[in-house]
């Protein structure tokens, strides 16, 4: 009684708490805290169970929170869907890892599956923890007081509601209930409870059930095709060869500005695409068919010169990347910096570690668990820095600072940013020419001054907005309540 108590109480809790803070609210606060308290009631939980709350777990946890907290700094929509998902990922990795929290649990494949596997086995959890509560309380000691109050309830509400006609209090308590009833927002808020419930009590239900001594159970080998050495130097000198022939026969072209080149019959959307497109897809193909190939390898004498032959391939391929990113670059500097350009930066710096880590991982003998961990936490890491920093507002500098050189600039894509690139689009109006800057004045006062909504409660607040409602009326561009979104809630 005393387990299903504690399992009942944190997940009425942690569903109350979504649907309070969460439920058609604005991403701000309210992420960061309903994440803070997820993490905590794991922790809790997993404690309760009597297992050891681990650093692996501790670590997955610490991730999730800092995501969360994410929502509180950025008001970029598309980054707020982001975070969500991995969140909601990490989490569940959290909830399959709290009976065993070990490194080497943590692969590819149970990255991949645990959101699926802790759903799936989360609304099973909860359907038996419901029955395990049903039969508790009709047992023969509770099936009394439990009829009684069944008795109870619609002769308490009939007579509340004789009383209600004789109290201003209690009529205007019977008012707000109708009322609430009348309108379909109880029906979803209540879905939503309801559905938030059955993840948090399932989720609690696995790891109680989960035993300390469950390892993980045998599994039978996978037996894969080996490929002796002979066979991977073939391929990885192939590799070798064509990628030595590009870089030597196109070097002026990869390295170049080749459509700055009278003549040259390139244009600049050619020569980036080319760049990013190919260029990348080569790169994460050849990281996937080295590491294939090293996971299915039958060692032999030969094995030095693979690897080393491993890490010229690595090297090329960096080569390849660092051409890709040159070109990107040459094409911003030509037609302006966008947030879709701007992660195309990201997937290749991200890409580079990730090379080199799989040739430090390949010289030293490769642990797959372990590289998808450490490629796991490159990404986390970059998307905590993309979530946290307010990458529009550079890009809108760098636009204006290009159009201090160029004369050129899209204005229109700069006025669809996120409010995270108001104060920066603020910024740059004395720059611009005045009927520009007027025009674009214009534009946000007609976005921003729309009918207010409601108030903006204190767990929707948010950074960026803030700081955008200020810039805008310490502009002049809008005097009133702000609002960013015409189904969000109002600056006031």
């Amino acid at each position: 009684m005393r387990e299903h108590g504690l399992l009942w109480m944190v997940a009425v809790g942690i569903a109350g708490l979504a649907t309070g803070l969460l439920f058609e609210a604005a991403a701000g606060v309210n992420w960061g805290l309903w994440t803070f308290g997820a993490a905590g009631a794991i922790a809790l939980v997993t404690r309760r169970s009597r297992h050891r709350v681990a650093p692996p777990l501790w670590v997955v946890l610490g991730l999730a929170v800092t995501l969360g907290a994410g929502a509180v700094v950025t008001a970029e929509g598309s980054v707020h869907v982001l975070v969500g998902c991995v969140v909601t990922a990490l989490l569940a990795m959290a909830v399959l890892l709290a009976s065993d929290p070990r490194w080497a649990r943590v692969t590819v494949a149970f990255m991949l599956r645990a959101p699926l596997v802790a759903a799936i086995g989360s609304v099973a959890e909860a359907v038996r923890r419901v029955r395990e509560l049903s039969a508790l309380v009709t047992a023969p000691g509770v099936r009394s007081p439990l009829r009684g109050a069944v008795l109870a309830l619609p002769v308490v509400a009939l007579f509340g509601l004789i009383l209600a006609n004789a109290d201003p209090v209690l009529a205007t308590l019977r008012a707000d209930v109708l009322e609430a009833l009348a309108r379909r927002e109880l029906v979803s808020r209540l879905a939503f409870f309801l559905t938030a419930l059955v993840g948090a009590l399932g989720s609690g239900g696995i790891i109680l059930r989960q035993q300390a001594d469950q390892v993980q159970r045998p599994r039978a080998s996978v037996s894969f095709r080996r490929v002796g050495d002979t066979e991977r130097l073939v391929v990885m000198g192939s590799l070798i060869a064509l990628f030595a022939s590009f870089l030597l026969l196109q070097l002026s072209y990869l390295f170049g500005n080749a459509p700055a080149r009278i003549g040259s019959g390139i244009t600049f959307s050619e020569y980036a695409r080319r760049g990013f497109a190919e260029l990348t897809a080569v790169a994460t193909l050849c990281a996937l068919l080295l590491a294939i190939l090293d996971r299915c390898a039958t060692r032999g004498p030969r094995e030095r010169w693979t690897r080393l032959a491993a890490a010229v391939v690595i090297v090329e391929v960096q080569l390849l990347l660092t051409s890709a990113l040159h070109r990107l670059w040459l094409y911003e500097e030509a037609y302006g910096f966008t947030t879709l350009r701007l992660y195309a930066h990201a997937y290749m710096l991200v890409m580079a570690l990730l090379l080199a880590l799989l040739g430090w991982e390949l010289w030293g003998g490769l642990d797959p668990a372990r590289l998808a961990r450490r490629a796991a936490a490159i990404g986390m890491l970059a998307l905590i820095a993309l979530t946290y920093w307010n990458h529009e507002a550079w890009i809108v500098r760098e636009n204006a600072a290009r159009y201090a050189r160029t004369g050129q600039l899209d204005a229109g894509y700069l006025l669809d940013l996120s409010p995270n690139a108001i104060p920066a689009i603020i910024e740059s109006l004395p720059d611009l020419p005045p009927a520009l800057a007027s025009s674009m004045r214009e534009t946000l006062q007609r976005w921003y001054s729309t009918a207010p909504g409601p108030a903006c409660r204190w767990f929707e607040w948010n950074l960026r907005r803030q700081q955008a409602a200020r810039a805008l009326r310490a502009a002049g561009i809008v005097t009133g309540p702000v609002r960013f979104d015409p189904g969000s809630c109002s600056l006031t």
